[in-house]
């Protein structure tokens, strides 16, 4: 960076500071950890809203991304998202004045402050935090867990994220691991998908519930699954066999059992909805008449609705397991990650 850059973004931050000392109103800002398709990520935003709403009913909740991730679907009415970039002088200072009407800014740390999906990212959030401290904003990573293989790229950038930033763990392996890597002390919370709200309001979730309804009147319990196209990934197994396998023993060995497959993720070409629909089609017809595949579009409100109406979860997506938990539903993960 030139001297004259460097002079200038010093001025924005001497401006931003000034102004924040004057007056205590401000948005709070969101940093969603990915982009559009990730219902984890939409719950965990939607827990935000509502957390938000109840305790601090006076800020407005405004949605931030990085230049090149879409915004996260939102239902707020007249809500805009602030859209920039680091690595652009002339956009890092207008975000540098946007803090000036900002009360906190908080990034959903999720699943991707490891590394394990890139370590640019981190370093990005990382950044963003100590520009927002620098400015005389508070900030926080909220929710996240963190593997016990972290990238050394993502650990070196954690190590120069600012004291004041507040950091929060969302299990206590993801606590200690993050503690021991990064070198500093972290907090335990809840995940923040435990406060969405469930409503079933999309066409194809209004289907799906029909659906799970007519089982019902037919006498059959109902179980929701998810197969995660990362645990092959992580594994590095083809699993679509034994998917279909497992699938097909279960409704063949209990006749009163009816299956509805929930998608969490719909991001790319292989993702939950390609690998159960995968799934369903490699079925014989008389058991494929006892499945239901949930189609896009949805939220994850539909999601959570849809949840609640099962009699048993089976889940590869951790707030998808989250989603039945947190309303009573018994829910069975399957591992990758160390997440479960």
């Amino acid at each position: 960076m030139t001297f004259v850059n460097e002079l200038v973004l010093s001025g924005a931050f001497t401006a931003a500071k000034i102004e924040k000392l004057i007056s205590r109103n401000g948005d709070i800002f969101v940093i969603p950890p990915a982009t559009v398709g990730s219902m984890g990520d939409e719950a965990m935003y939607a827990g935000l809203k509502q957390i938000c709403s109840e305790r601090f009913p006076g800020f407005k909740v405004r949605q931030c991304n990085f230049s090149d991730m879409k915004p996260l679907k939102s239902d707020d009415e007249g809500s805009t998202s602030l859209s920039f970039s680091l690595e652009d002088t002339s956009s890092r200072i207008a975000f540098i004045q946007n803090l000036r009407r900002c009360r906190h800014l908080t990034v959903l740390g999720a699943d991707v402050m490891d590394g394990f999906y890139s370590a640019l990212l981190v370093e990005r959030i990382v950044e963003v935090c100590n520009t927002a401290i620098r400015a005389g904003t508070s900030a926080s990573i909220l929710g996240f867990s963190f593997s016990s293989m972290p990238s050394d790229r993502a650990v070196e950038a954690l190590r120069l994220l600012n004291k004041n930033v507040d950091c929060c763990c969302r299990d206590t392996l993801s606590l200690q691991r993050f503690e021991e890597a990064a070198r500093r002390k972290a907090r335990l919370v809840a995940d923040l998908a435990f406060y969405c709200k469930g409503n079933v309001r999309s066409p194809t979730a209004l289907e799906a519930a029909t659906w799970v309804q007519r089982q019902r009147k037919r006498g059959f319990r109902v179980i929701g699954f998810n197969a995660n196209p990362l645990i092959e990934k992580s594994l590095g197994v083809d699993l679509l066999d034994r998917y279909v396998e497992s699938v097909h023993t279960v409704l063949a060995e209990n006749p009163a059992l009816a299956c509805v497959f929930l998608p969490h993720d719909v991001r790319g070409d292989i993702s939950d909805v390609s690998l159960l629909s995968s799934i369903s089609n490699r079925l014989p017809a008389e058991l494929r008449q006892r499945v239901h595949l949930l189609q896009p579009e949805f939220d994850e409100a539909d999601i959570k609705g849809l949840a609640a109406k099962l009699d048993l979860l089976v889940s590869g997506r951790m707030h998808l397991a989250i989603a039945g938990l947190s309303q009573g539903v018994p829910t069975l993960g399957l591992s990758y990650q160390g997440k479960f």
